[in-house]
Order: structure tokens, then C-alpha cells, then sequence
């Protein structure tokens, strides 16, 4: 991996909560870093543009789509030259109840479930996981970090969050010295 200065990041989720002090945290140190987010959080991008500078970069995207983070993958490196660290690290809740429970009582068949969760906490990770790979091996030196970020409920499962727990559990399981 490159030398702070260099070193170049992905953070998922990167303009809000965790991503945004890890992308700042990351700046302090010397890293330049992409942040990956969804356009409704475009205002939150401008206020880190506006006081992270030129080692900061923007990348508008809806991690769930693969060609959206590859875009935005593609942008980073076709900016830097490298890619020496993905933290991924976006996440959201259940956004319904898996229990159904306005359904009780009723014969009709309920509706799809919302997987959104899923879809981000632990597609977009997979999706993002094999892009880093994809452009680590590009790096002058090739070779990078890759990390993903769970949640207890990985390993202690909440009751009210099933889907989240179980998609925490899948990014939990990972292979090392891919």
C-alpha cells in the first residue's frame, strides 16, 4: 500500500454518521478518499467538499447497482491511479417488518418485502468488495485493504432487526488474502 499522501480510499456511506468521521479521519491522516453516497445526501457531500478540499472527492451513487459503483470506482481511480482501501461501510435498517404484523387476520397474500436492507448492507458490500479487488490488482504495487463494517448484531441477533442481523452476519463471514 502507498504512504499517506498517496493512499487512496473508498468509504461507502461516506457523508453521513460513521462514513463522514472516517472520511474525515482518513483526510487528517494524509489519505485522499471518494465517498460513495446517494444523491440525497448531495448537500452533506458539498459541506465535506467545502471543508475536506481537493483531497476529497464525491461520487454519487446508489452502491445497490453494481454499474454505479463501478463508475464510481472507475472515477476514483481514473482521478488518483490507485485504489489502496475500500471501507465499506454504508448501512441501513429493515425498512418493514418481516413479521407482517398489519397482515394478521388477513387471507390475501402480503406484500413483497422490502430487502432494502439487504441490498445495501450486504449486496453493495459483495458488489464493492470485488471492484476493490478488481482495481487493487491495478495499483503501481498491487495490493490493498479492504474493510467491511458489521455490527454486534452479526453475532447477537435482534429480534426487531432480523434482516439486518442476518445481513450484518453475512458481511461478518469473509475469506482474508483474496
Amino acid at each position: 500500500m502507498s504512504s499517506p499522501g498517496e493512499a487512496v480510499a473508498l468509504v461507502t456511506g461516506g457523508v453521513s454518521g460513521i462514513g463522514a468521521e472516517l472520511t474525515r479521519k482518513l483526510i487528517r491522516e494524509g489519505w485522499r478518499v471518494a465517498a460513495l453516497d446517494i444523491a440525497s445526501q448531495s448537500a452533506l457531500a458539498q459541506k465535506l467538499a467545502d471543508e475536506l478540499g481537493q483531497n476529497f472527492m464525491f461520487c454519487q451513487c446508489d452502491i445497490t447497482h453494481y454499474h454505479e459503483q463501478a463508475s464510481a470506482f472507475s472515477a476514483a481511480f481514473q482521478r488518483w491511479g490507485r485504489i489502496d482501501a475500500l471501507c465499506a461501510n454504508a448501512g441501513i435498517i429493515d425498512r418493514n417488518s418481516i413479521y407482517i404484523l398489519k397482515w394478521r387476520g388477513k387471507t390475501e397474500i402480503p406484500p413483497e418485502p422490502d430487502l432494502s436492507c439487504t441490498d445495501v448492507c450486504l449486496k453493495a458490500t459483495i458488489y464493492g468488495v470485488q471492484l476493490a479487488i478488481h482495481f487493487m490488482r491495478q495499483n503501481p504495487t498491487p495490493g490493498g485493504s479492504i474493510i467491511a463494517t458489521s455490527s454486534m448484531v452479526a453475532v447477537h441477533p435482534v429480534a426487531s432487526f432480523p434482516e439486518y442481523s442476518g445481513a450484518k452476519a453475512g458481511v461478518s463471514q469473509r475469506e482474508s488474502d483474496v
